[in-house]
């Protein structure tokens, strides 16, 4: 209800004097109060990750030390990577064998050398990274391609398991050994299904680090759903292609032994399965607030960085395993190689046919030397008879 209070009721101007002051008070604190979003916007997202120079000179003691111990491990593996590289290229003559071989030698040269950069570098780390991931993603693929050089092909593969009585198994563990799985017919058709699982893990590590590194270039690490979105997606291919890799591996596993193929396998999938998962491990500690990113601002490169600390040590043991694999004294793939037994016994058989040759030399001269005597005294006595 309205009404208009007279000019001498004095109650009434005081109670609207005090309303309209508390509306006045009321007016202030609410422009006096400060959006938090608007701050989070102008302050947080613009900070970036530090430079090459910047990053040096701020970096704690414990990342200096690790990063020391990174760069003497990558030093070591270009050695050792250097070293297989000759192997593979020396000593091995079929060239499908030899080129898969090759991309396998520079594996852990590559992938660490790009995990060190990213370390140097925190603003290209998730680009160095995608680099390593395709490389060694490639690298899965030769295995594959490697196998079917040494049985001459799919079709002598599917021969061998023909007259081996071989199917493929598809319980493993620790994939599907719960379930009751019949066994996969032998064919080429199921074969190159396979195949197909274990390669594309390649197209889906591509499209998931690009992804990342979208979210990288737009500022928006704040927005975490496409960087788990892509780790859960890497981290489900990772898994397919390692299984059917599993599956296709335990029918060749007896044949190629004396290749080392599956010391070469299991170097291949473990690498790769440390250079990727591990990641999401760290990330899961930093959700957690058990790592901190500290002077590298975002948690995705501090993650990063210690991944690539892991992977640069834990490639350094690998590529040692992979140099003692591919010796060519202990590896039948290596058929240009011989032995230094060969050799000395190969020497000391070209000794004996050189002095047999020899002895057969001067015996003949000899005979020639007996018969121009004998000639000469024949012509000699015919002229005293005359």
């Amino acid at each position: 209800m309205f009404f208009y209070p007279d000019d001498n009721d004095t109650e009434i101007e005081t109670v609207l004097a005090t309303k309209k002051t508390l509306f006045k008070s009321s007016l202030n604190i609410f422009s006096n109060i400060q959006m938090p979003i608007n701050d989070s916007y102008f302050t947080s997202e613009r900070v970036d990750p530090p430079v090459f120079s910047t990053w040096l000179k701020n970096m704690s003691a414990f990342d200096g030390v690790l990063l020391t111990i990174a760069s003497l491990s990558v030093s070591f593996v270009l050695s050792i990577g250097i070293g297989c590289l000759y192997f593979v290229r020396k000593y091995i003559s079929n060239e499908s064998s030899r080129h898969a071989m090759t991309w396998i030698a520079l594996m852990f040269p590559v992938t660490t050398v790009t995990s060190l950069l990213g370390m140097y570098f925190p603003r290209s780390a998730s680009f160095l990274h995608i680099i390593g991931t395709c490389f060694l993603m490639i690298c899965v693929t030769m295995v594959i391609r490697l196998m079917k050089s040494l049985f001459k092909g799919e079709i002598g593969i599917l021969e061998y398991m023909t007259l081996n009585d071989l199917n493929f198994d598809l319980k493993h563990p620790p994939f599907l050994c719960c379930i009751k799985l019949p066994p996969l017919k032998r064919s080429k058709r199921n074969f190159k299904i396979l195949t197909f699982f274990v390669s594309q893990t390649v197209f889906v590590q591509i499209i998931g680090r690009m992804c990342t590194i979208i979210a990288f270039l737009e500022n928006s690490y704040k927005h975490q759903r496409i960087y788990d979105i892509s780790n859960i997606a890497c981290f489900i291919s990772i898994m397919v292609s390692i299984y059917a890799s599993e599956v296709l591996y335990r029918v060749s596993k007896k044949s190629l032994s004396k290749y080392k193929f599956g010391i070469i396998y299991i170097i291949v999938h473990i690498s790769q399965t440390l250079f990727n998962i591990q990641e999401v491990f760290i990330n899961v500690l930093q959700k957690f607030n058990i790592i901190e990113p500290g002077f590298l601002v975002y948690p995705e490169i501090r993650t990063l960085y210690l991944a690539s600390f892991l992977f640069c040590c834990e490639g350094f043991v690998l590529a040692l395993i992979l140099f003692f694999a591919i010796n060519p004294s202990k590896n039948k793939m290596c058929d240009r190689y011989q032995p230094s037994d060969a050799k000395s016994s190969r020497m000391n058989s070209k000794a004996e046919l050189g002095e047999l040759n020899h002895l057969k030399n001067e015996n003949l001269i000899n005979n020639n030397v007996e018969l121009h005597r004998k000639d000469h005294k024949k012509f000699t006595n015919q002229n005293m008879f005359i």
